[in-house]
């Protein structure tokens, strides 16, 4: 079995500081998922328009309550940057592939 060591920055040394970061984090990080992927989901579902956002604002919800699951869950601030920037990257180029336009 392979064993990598995380890369830990100083802020992830400093308690206060660490915890800080991971709250802006999650609170930010997981609302910019939860409308890019609700968005999404509400492009891609066959449905009637007010059924497909209904829809997509429940999935987005979970889908925030996981970001900030995986913010705190992550070992290393890099780790959860990364967590949360690799889904809305997703997200944001189906969009962009589906609409055309930038959200």
């Amino acid at each position: 079995m392979i064993s990598v060591n995380p890369i830990y920055t100083p802020l992830d040394r400093i308690g206060w500081l660490n915890t800080s970061i991971r709250c802006v984090l999650a609170l930010l990080g997981s609302y910019a998922i939860a409308i890019l992927m609700g968005s999404a989901i509400a492009i891609t579902l066959a449905m009637p328009a007010k059924d497909a956002t209904m829809s997509a604002i429940m999935l987005g919800f979970v889908a925030q309550l996981l970001a900030v699951l995986w913010v705190f869950h992550a070992r290393t601030i890099i780790g959860a940057f990364i967590g949360l920037a690799v889904p809305a990257a997703i997200a944001s180029g189906i969009l962009y592939w589906l609409t055309g336009a930038i959200v």
